[in-house]
């Protein structure tokens, strides 16, 4: 039994570690198409939406 608990909590870790580094993809790249918009000049459309 102990070691069902152990396996399916290293599981539960994995998925957890998985959606984070998701988010954080999703993250940067938001941050970097921000990046890229005040290089262009931020003039236009996509000035700052914050």
């Amino acid at each position: 039994m102990r070691q069902t608990i152990e396996s399916r909590q290293a599981e539960l870790n994995a998925a957890r570690l998985r959606m984070l580094n998701k988010k954080q993809e999703a993250g940067d790249r938001r941050q970097e198409a921000g990046d890229r918009r005040r290089e262009a000049g931020g003039r236009g459309r996509w000035t700052e939406i914050a």
